[in-house]
Order: C-alpha cells, then structure tokens, then sequence
C-alpha cells in the first residue's frame, strides 16, 4: 500500500512539473533564474557546511564545495561525500538535500523537459477540443487571441498559423486551446480534419480567416473547403469570416446548388470591416432627433477625411446607415491626394456621385479653406470619420478637429479609424476611447444570419419553403442585402421611439402614418445599400425590354428566370427611384407583363417582420448582438 502511494505521488508531482514547464518562456524564466539562485545558495550551504567538518584545509573545503555545488546542476550528487557530517544524517534534512538536488536539476533540464511538458499539453488540449462548436481562427496574432478568449467562454477554439515557431504558441497552449503550424493544417488536408476533431459529428464548425495577409486568407479557405468536402462534412455545419478582397470572395465560397462551400460567407476587406466596426459603436441614427411619427427633424451631414481604402468603406457605410424619412443626407470628402485615390472607387460605384448626395474636395484637412468649409456647417454637422490611414496624423487631426468644432458649438462625433479599430476622443474626460477590430459580434454571421433570414423569407412565403430552406437557396449579395437590413434596425427603434424590450412586450403597433413613413426610411436605406454595391437605376426602356424577353420566355417554355427589375450583370435596378415614383414603377410593369406588384409594401413587409427579427436576434443580457 505505502509503495501505492509513493508510485502515485511521485507520478503527480512529476506530470505537475512537465506542465509547469510548458509554459515557457515568461512564466519559467523568471521562476528558474530565481530558482537558479535559491538552489546553489542551498547547495553552498549543504556542502559547505560538510565539508567544513570534514577536512580542516579551509581552501579545500571551499574548493569542494563549489564543485559538489557545480554537479548539482549536472545531475550529479555528491551527497555521500558529506553523508558523515553529523547534522545531516537526520531524515528531514536528508529530505531537504534530496530536494534541492532536485531543483538543480529541474533547472538544468528545464529545456528538455519544457519540451515534453509542451507536447503533454497539446495532447491534453487535443483531448479537450473534442466537443462543442468548434470555432478555427486563422492568424495568430493579438488581435485573435483576444478573439479567442472571447470566444473561449462558451465555444472550442483552435488556431492555425502558418509561422512555424509562432510566437504565440505558449500562450494559446495556457489558455486551453492549441496551436497547429504543420503544412497540413496551413494547407488543409482530410488528416488535419481529423487530428483538429472537424467531423459531421460537430454541432457546427465556424472559420475565421484572420492572417494579415489577404491572399493566405483565400487561399486557407479555400484549401479547407476542399478538405471538407473530401472528408463528407455537410456545408450545413459550417460558417467563415474572411478577411480578403470583399463581395467577391462571398460569392466564391459559399454553398450553393452543385458547388460545394461554407453554409454561411462573411466577405469584406480590412477597411470594410472597420467601417463596420465605426456604424456598431457610434450609429448615424444616434447624432438624430425624430418626432413620433418617425420622421428626423434635421439632415444628416457628414464629413470624411481621407480617401484611401478606409475612407471610401467608411463613405459606404455613412451612406447605407445614414438615411432617414424627413431627413437629406449630405456628405463631403475631403483628401488632398483624392484625385490620385478615386478612380477604382468611382469606376466600381458611380451611383455614389449622382444620386447619394456626396461632394468631393481635394483639400488638406488642416487648411484654411477646409477650416472655413467646416465653420459653415458647424451647426449642421453630425459626424466626422478620420480616415488618414496613419494613426498618429488621425490624432492630430481628431485633437485639432474637436477643440474647433466644440469651440463653434458643434456636436458632431468625431472617429478615427484605423487598420486595428476605432478611437474617440471623450468629451467628457479628455481621453481616448478605443475599441479594437475583432469581437464575436462583429465576425460571427450566426445571429445576423437567423435575423437575415425573417426579412429573405417575407420575398418567398408563396414557395411554400420554410425560412431555412429558402436562406440556403439565396445567393451571397441577396443575403448581404437582407443583412444590412437586420444591420439597420435599430435605427428603425430609435426613429419610433420604441426599445427592443417595447418591441417583444407587444408595445409597438405603429398607426398607418408611422409605417408610412418607416416604408420610406426603409426604402432610402435599401437604395443606398445598392448605390454602395456598384448599382445604378435602370432606364425605362431597359425595363421595358426585359419585361419583354421574360414574357415571351414565358409564353414558350412556362416559366423565366429573367428578374425583369434587377440585372445583376450589368449592376442595374428598376426601383432604384424615389418612394413616390414606386407605384408609376409598378403599373408600368403590370401594364407591360399583366403581374401587378406593391413594391411599397414590400419595403414595409421589412418592417413588419422587425418583432420576429427580434426574437431570433434579442440577448436579454446584453441586448441586440448581430
């Protein structure tokens, strides 16, 4: 029985030690240089104490005893050699020799064994990950890690980098999760799938394509969905966030008909995300004031400085959530370099020009005239966005900006936007408020998705599908539309006036002229979107030739597969118009087709459909999460 629990003791102790030693470098390095210490102080102390009783030479016991002390740290042990010194023949002290040789020696091997104790925790981790949604993050980086112990509070996370020696390896092991760098997890392979627990037995799978590097992104997704589908693993399961080149990459990888992808796509570039990030915290509909019918009872004016690839993301995203019934939007762009930076932008979103309302201006931020500009609307002005593309010239900018626009009695928010996230100056305390770039809510599509889909299933009820069925049939730029208009609602609460709470207590049955005028809201925001996606208003004869082709594909073979009001092609939409010119738009199409629809209605339907977006979308801890 004693020899039991000796064996059992001494295992323990040593498994505690392997796994202490996997957490190199911070934690044991300033632990074994203190160690190091402490233990040849121990050591003198024995061997000096033996050898004095031992030999009467004082130089050769010094001699010895710095030797004995020497081949502690080499594992060897010179312990008889002072065995006969007569305060060290008790049993406690022997325990203490016997422990101090021990700490010699855990300092000496520590590389070894640190080793050893690394590779016992991957294997424990391994072991761990076997269960729950399993959530992959690829990138190792800061930014990730904080993703990770996010989302470590109620999913499984594992990492894939491809720097071999990643500096982040010891602490991805002690926070429970595992790191893998071999080629075949940065190269997806079936055998990867296997090791990392991604099987049809997962709850869900969810990929977050994070490296700097956009082109590794793509390329790692698309790798891991080739591994996927030769491991049999249903689409269904899956989810990825990727950081690429936007829109396009969406509609490569996602599922549909006979191509084989991820369930669910969130595309966007760095800068897109940001801008994201910029209408989460600080939404337009919060610098605006509406009466109870829900119509603002001022513009929206905005003002962008910069216009590299941050700049022109934070323009779209002014665009899309800045649009209210009542309400003119208004922005101005200022960039000394503009005419150097625009041309992509103006070639892939020339409806932003003529019909958003956007001015552009090729001034230096801290000029004169600029300064004169912003003096004249002060008093108009709802928001700033800094987008300069160097951190240190957005504070400088913003500290500027802010004591001015204060000085002249304006309110306007005022951000900077970075590659990393957002900062505010406080009004209150002179601070800066920084909020950085990754967050479940802003890289996880699930409860988007869930939301999204109440407002897709309101176009297909007569197709007798159920909502799921129809999201999976739905292209990627059809759901990025319906989730900018889950994106949005909360901008619909504020301009009723109503909480989400009032909502899912049955507080809110807006009368005929708030649905009115929230159809409108809803209309303006469903164009902008499209004037930021690339599309323009198609012309009345346009329309009129497709409504011809449809009916005739129709008379010949049943049925068409012609949209006769969207040309996804050529980027071009019919009820890209004013809300009063909708009902003209629809007896138009009826007198050309005989098919009668209320394209009114339909940007109401959106609205109606809010308390069952809600319900899908509410989080009574923590509120709307998207």
């Amino acid at each position: 029985m004693l020899s039991f629990a000796v064996i059992t003791a001494t295992g323990l102790l040593f498994l505690l030690v392997l796994i202490s030693l996997g957490f190199q470098p911070k934690l044991t390095v300033k632990f074994n240089g203190m160690m190091i210490f402490l233990t040849a102080l121990a050591g003198a102390c024995i061997y000096g104490y033996g050898y004095s009783v031992i030999f009467s030479s004082f130089p050769q016991a010094i001699m010895r005893s710095l030797f004995s002390v020497f081949c502690m740290f080499l594992g060897r042990n010179e312990i008889s050699a002072v065995s006969a010194a007569p305060a060290l023949q008790a049993p406690g002290i022997q325990v203490v020799i016997y422990f101090v040789h021990m700490m010699a020696l855990y300092c000496t091997a520590s590389a070894v064994l640190a080793s050893i104790g690394t590779r016992l925790l991957r294997v424990m981790n391994l072991a761990l990950i076997r269960r729950n949604e399993l959530h992959l993050i690829y990138g190792a980086s800061e930014e990730s890690i904080r993703l990770a112990e996010e989302l470590q509070q109620e999913h499984t996370v594992i990492f894939v980098d491809r720097g071999p020696g990643s500096m982040f390896d010891d602490r991805i092991l002690r926070m429970g999760s595992i790191l893998f760098t071999d080629d075949s997890a940065c190269r997806p392979r079936p055998s990867f799938l296997k090791k990392a627990g991604i099987t049809n037995s997962r709850k869900g799978i969810v990929v977050y394509c994070l490296d700097n590097s956009a082109a590794a992104n793509i390329r790692f997704a698309a790798d891991l969905a080739k591994a996927m589908q030769e491991a049999g693993i249903s689409p269904d399961k899956t989810r990825i966030t990727v950081i690429a080149d936007g829109e396009d990459e969406g509609h490569v990888r996602q599922a549909g008909g006979e191509q084989y992808g991820y369930g669910s796509v969130f595309s966007f570039n760095r800068a897109e995300l940001v801008s994201r990030l910029m209408i989460r915290q600080y939404p337009p509909c919060d610098t605006m004031t509406f009466d109870e019918k829900g119509r603002a009872l001022e513009n929206f004016e905005a003002v962008v400085i910069g216009f590299g690839n941050l700049g022109q993301a934070a323009l779209r995203a002014l665009i899309m959530n800045g649009q209210f019934c009542g309400s003119r939007f208004h922005a101005v762009v200022t960039a000394d370099s503009f005419s150097r930076q625009s041309g992509s932008f103006m070639y892939r979103y020339p409806a932003v020009r003529d019909n958003c309302n956007v001015e552009f201006r090729e001034d230096n931020a801290r000029s004169i005239e600029f300064y004169e500009y912003l003096f004249s609307i002060r008093e108009t002005l709802n928001y700033v966005a800094i987008c300069t593309g160097n951190e240190k010239e957005n504070a400088e900018i913003a500290a500027e900006l802010t004591g001015f626009l204060r000085n002249a009695g304006s309110k306007a928010v005022i951000i900077q936007c970075t590659n990393e996230g957002i900062s505010r100056l406080s009004g209150s305390t002179g601070l800066t408020e920084t909020v950085k770039l990754y967050s479940e809510d802003l890289l996880n599509s699930s409860r988007i998705d869930r939301m999204a889909m109440i407002v897709n299933q309101q176009y297909h009820t007569a197709n007798g599908k159920t909502a799921a069925e129809n999201w999976k049939d739905c292209d990627y730029f059809s759901r990025m539309s319906c989730r900018a208009a889950a994106d949005y609602m909360p901008a619909v609460l504020k301009a009723c006036g109503v909480t989400a709470e009032d909502v899912l207590a049955g507080n809110w049955q807006p009368d005929t002229e708030v649905m009115e005028n929230l159809g409108i809201m809803e209309h303006l925001r469903w164009c902008a979107f499209h004037y930021c996606m690339g599309y323009s208003p198609m012309s009345r004869e346009v329309f009129a030739e497709r409504v011809r082709q449809y009916s005739q594909e129709v008379r010949e073979q049943g049925s068409s597969r012609i949209r006769v009001t969207k040309d996804a092609e050529n980027r071009l939409h019919a009820c890209l118009v004013g809300w009063d010119e909708l009902d003209a738009l629809a007896d138009l199409e009826e007198e050309l087709s005989g098919v009668r629809k209320d394209y009114k209605e339909m940007d109401k339907d959106n609205i109606r459909m809010i308390p069952a977006m809600l319900k899908e979308g509410y989080d009574n801890s923590t509120g709307i999460r998207q």
